[in-house]
């Protein structure tokens, strides 16, 4: 989209700022990580901590890895680019759009709490006057499912999504999720193993069929390499020869964003056809069939009414600050505002207007009759009919035109248009799943970590599929005993907590995050230790703490489960403090459902 400011003494329209941020920009990179099988970066939601835990924030410091305890990777149904939230309210003043660019505290867009929609404020008074923004207060709320609507208040709205139940969890106190349905569709299963995902393409052997040719086909315009021309939508790019299976060829396809066909057997890459028939995400959640309360049912529809109308104009606006009534003078009713240009077509402004007390007309705002289509920065404005040739100047100056982008109209790209550039992280997990892995109970920290590694050097969970989640415990475990073998009474205990540690190597960092006698044995005790150092609890290695009960107490490891997670691995990405604890009903059976949100900035 831009927006001109077209003055009489030029022929071609100066353009705005750019609506397109690198925030922006960075946004749609970062979040696209999250869709992309063969993803570049991982990451991962831990929590940890205990009650007397003094770890700040830092990773490189090594000093956050004792507030780490436990680690599950964040899957693409946890994320979703959000905007701060403005719910509709009546009786408030809202702010037109500008392609130009909104002011930081201009409130240009609301979130219509009754049936989901979010609404772009398009004009906030009938006569469209720039001189008149912030005086009118919308009564009217906003209710319409597709295109541009004027109500009774005065007030211009356009329908932009809806937030639906698939999205609602990402709405919170302050934001609300911004969808862009044909980014956003996930054709298929992304919670199960690669392995699942391609059965319903390759059928059932997909992972075990016969060797064979896999065919690459461009999704979208694609430059030939070395600039020789282009590659159209499903035409033939290259041929992959002796690939494995079915199941190969399908990741190769995710990898290269190129439609795929694998061709088992032995024909080779001769029997690839020149071109295939490659549907677009519009095209396949249609072919969905969405449900028709839904978000990708609506914003489908919004999409091609934007599409049928690429090169609209959006908004006209006229600004009578410091033009005297009798240079307003036109010669007929509705003197028409010509939009002269050699692409576009079809619109038709015309300048609202009265009769004075002399009989003549004036102009006192300025209406869309039909916004047209195709207009580009060509178009040029007369006023035929106004009074005089230093009028129509002055008019002309006075009106502010905005323009749909012809290659990517106003309705296409919602997070485009709303230049979103934050990310909010909503994690859910079930306290029983967090019991299933390790024994702490109560936590003090919790934080996201990208690219955390396995001890073997790889990126934890990179190998899952996008929404496929798995966690892991990054506590050492340890059973203890005492020296003399004899119980370890109550007051020898080692308070939860604890992190100084004297063992036979020397002192070690670690916090205690979790202590229990053995009930049959009581010369034993389990403990679970947040360590940067897990190594160091080794078994035969001795420790010497001081209990709960003050006293200093040596205790030798005889079994020792350290985790499979390396240590210090990884950057800290976001840590926060808080206080979380896990009830267990009578059973030991945990019952709470635990949610953590996290706003990023892009």
């Amino acid at each position: 989209m831009v927006s001109y400011k077209t003055a009489n003494s030029v022929s071609t329209p100066v353009p705005a700022k750019s609506l397109i941020s690198f925030k922006n920009s960075n946004l749609e990179r970062f979040y696209s990580e999250f869709s992309n099988p063969d993803k570049k970066d991982t990451y991962s939601f831990f929590i940890g901590g205990t009650s007397t835990s003094t770890e700040d924030n830092t990773i490189a410091g090594k000093r956050i890895w004792g507030d780490v305890s436990y680690i599950r990777n964040i899957g693409r149904d946890e994320v979703h680019p959000v905007i701060e939230k403005i719910n509709y309210t009546t009786g408030k003043v809202y702010d037109p759009f500008l392609a130009s660019g909104n002011a930081t505290d201009d409130q240009y867009y609301v979130h219509n709490t009754q049936n989901g929609f979010v609404y772009l404020c398009i004009s906030s008074n009938a006569k469209n006057r720039k001189d008149l923004f912030r005086q009118s207060n919308s009564t009217k709320t906003p209710t319409h499912t597709i295109g541009y609507k004027t109500y009774d208040d005065g007030y211009t709205w356009l329908a932009l999504y809806k937030i639906d139940n698939t999205i609602a969890r990402f709405t919170t106190e302050s934001y609300m999720p911004v969808p862009n349905a044909t980014v956003d569709f996930q054709e298929f299963s992304n919670t199960v193993g690669f392995e699942n995902r391609y059965d319903s393409i390759c059928g059932l052997s997909g992972s075990s069929g016969g060797t064979g040719s896999c065919c690459t086909y461009a999704k979208e315009k694609e430059q030939k390499w070395p600039n020789n021309g282009t590659y159209a939508v499903g035409d033939f790019v290259d041929c992959i020869s002796n690939v494995s299976n079915c199941f190969t060829c399908q990741i190769y396809g995710e990898r290269l964003n190129r439609e795929v066909v694998f061709i088992e057997g032995t024909a080779g890459c001769s029997a690839c056809a020149k071109s295939i028939a490659v549907l677009d995400k519009a095209t396949k959640i249609k072919n969905s069939k969405p449900n028709e309360n839904t978000n990708n049912n609506y914003q489908i529809k919004i999409k091609e009414d934007g599409s049928r109308n690429n090169g609209q104009i959006i908004s006209a606006f006229i600004d009578f600050s410091g033009i005297s009534l009798s240079n307003r003078e036109v010669k007929v009713p509705s003197a028409e505002v010509v939009v002269g240009s050699e692409t576009g077509s079809n619109a038709k402004i015309n300048l609202i207007t009265y009769i004075g007390s002399d009989k003549k007309y004036y102009a006192e705002g300025i209406e869309i009759k039909n916004r047209g289509k195709n207009y580009s920065e060509d178009y040029v404005l007369t006023i035929p009919d106004a009074a005089s040739t230093d009028i129509q100047n002055l008019l002309i100056d006075a009106i502010d035109v905005s323009l749909d982008d012809v290659e990517d109209n106003v309705e296409d790209n919602p997070r485009k248009l709303l230049n979103v550039s934050k990310i909010l992280f909503s994690v859910a997990i079930k306290d029983s799943g967090i019991s299933s892995i390790i024994d702490q109970k109560s936590f003090t920290r919790y934080g996201i970590i990208k690219n955390v590694l396995n001890t073997d050097g790889t990126v934890f969970a990179k190998t899952n599929n996008i929404s496929q989640k798995s966690a892991k415990s990054n506590l050492t475990s340890i059973v203890i005993r005492k020296k003399d073998n004899s119980t370890i009474d109550t007051d020898e205990f080692i308070p939860i907590g604890n992190n100084a540690f004297n063992t036979s190597s020397g002192a070690v960092k670690g916090t205690v995050t979790s202590f229990e006698r053995n009930a049959s044995f009581t010369n034993r005790a389990n403990v679970s230790i947040a360590t940067p150092n897990p190594s160091s609890f080794g078994v035969g290695e001795s420790f010497k703490v001081t209990s709960v009960g003050g006293g200093d107490e040596t205790f030798l490891i005889t079994t020792s489960t350290i985790p499979d997670i390396k240590p210090n691995s990884g950057s800290l990405l976001f840590s926060n403090s808080a206080q979380i604890d896990i009830p267990s009903d009578t059973d030991g059976r945990a019952t709470k459902l635990i949610k953590f949100q996290v706003v990023t900035d892009q």
